[in-house]
């Protein structure tokens, strides 16, 4: 008799290359997605890995089924809980994982047809439907700004496809044109965005992309 499904979240199937790090041997590796629910997920790999250990996924070739195609290439972390291994699949292993950030749950950033996830999850007034064009994942990453042939630091409390909201102390003004550099890490080349700055708050300010950055985000 199978066993009652004890997860607290509800587990999509959803199946998607990644790629993955491993921080003993700094180097990239291919895997693949399975599943996830808006507190973990499972994936597949070659590659020994330890529960407890807390690697960088980020999506391969999969811009069609992610809502934000420049939010795809963010890699995001997770702690592995567990791990089996694998005879009917391509990889060796399965991994079970937890989010290091709640923020990153891919509840948040995928698409499936038919399905709202965020309504299906629906415990969270966060989770409401967001009346933005582009949703916005919450995004709490320090970028490097450059405004007028200054550099300046701030950190991301939001981001979407079309814009975002940048945290920072610096005055800046409605209207101009500023670059935010997204630094890398072993998994992404750093992210250089153009943007137009359209709201000014006491906490920061409100940006919106250039569509070319969308279409042709630089990397280096």
């Amino acid at each position: 008799m199978r066993k009652p499904e004890r997860r607290s979240h509800r587990r999509f199937e959803f199946s998607a290359n990644i790629s993955h790090d491993l921080l003993t041997h700094n180097n990239i590796y291919d895997g693949k997605l399975c599943n996830f629910s808006e507190g973990g997920l499972y994936f597949e790999s070659n590659q020994t890995i330890y529960p407890g250990e807390e690697v960088f996924l980020k999506f391969k070739d999969q811009q069609n089924s992610i809502n934000e195609d420049m939010i795809a290439q963010l890699p995001f972390g997770v702690k592995i809980v567990w791990r089996r291994d694998r005879s009917d699949s391509p990889y060796l292993y399965g991994y079970g994982a937890h989010y290091i950030d709640s923020n990153d749950s891919l509840v948040n950033s995928i698409r499936i047809p038919g399905i709202d996830l965020k309504n299906l999850e629906g415990r969270h007034p966060e989770n409401e439907k967001d009346p933005r064009a582009y949703p916005r994942r919450q995004y709490h990453k320090p970028l490097r700004l450059s405004y007028q042939s200054r550099n300046y630091t701030g950190e991301f409390k939001d981001i979407s496809r079309g814009g975002g909201f940048i945290k920072t102390d610096i005055k800046f003004t409605v209207g101009k044109p500023i670059k935010i550099a997204v630094p890398g890490n072993k998994i992404r080349n750093t992210l250089i965005l153009i943007g137009w700055i359209v709201r000014i708050t006491a906490e920061g300010f409100g940006v919106k992309f250039d569509e070319r950055s969308n279409s042709k985000l630089a990397q280096r």
